[in-house]
């Protein structure tokens, strides 16, 4: 998981989920905790009103485009994991 490959050994992350909201909220952070994801909190936000949301929305378009074969985005898709800007799919 991106969470333990990256952070240090007493970390606490802080998870935001797009449109996650109520009884989805508490599914959610169960499943976390029983991938052994340590958390400080996890928040549901709307994708307009959190710019980090919509960077991620914006890169998660670019990569189902870029694995759908559409053109121009799957030769910068291709760059990007050349590069190791992207590590895994």
């Amino acid at each position: 998981m991106a969470v333990e490959k990256v952070a240090e050994p007493d970390y606490k992350a802080t998870i935001i989920v797009d449109g996650l909201e109520g009884r989805q909220k508490q599914l959610f952070t169960n499943q976390i905790r029983s991938l052994g994801v340590r958390h400080k909190t996890v928040r549901g936000v709307r994708d307009e009103t959190d710019a980090f949301i919509r960077l991620a929305d914006a890169l998660c378009g670019f990569t189902r485009a870029g694995l759908h074969d559409h053109s121009v985005f799957a030769s910068m898709l291709k760059q990007a994991q050349d590069k190791k800007y992207i590590i895994a799919l």
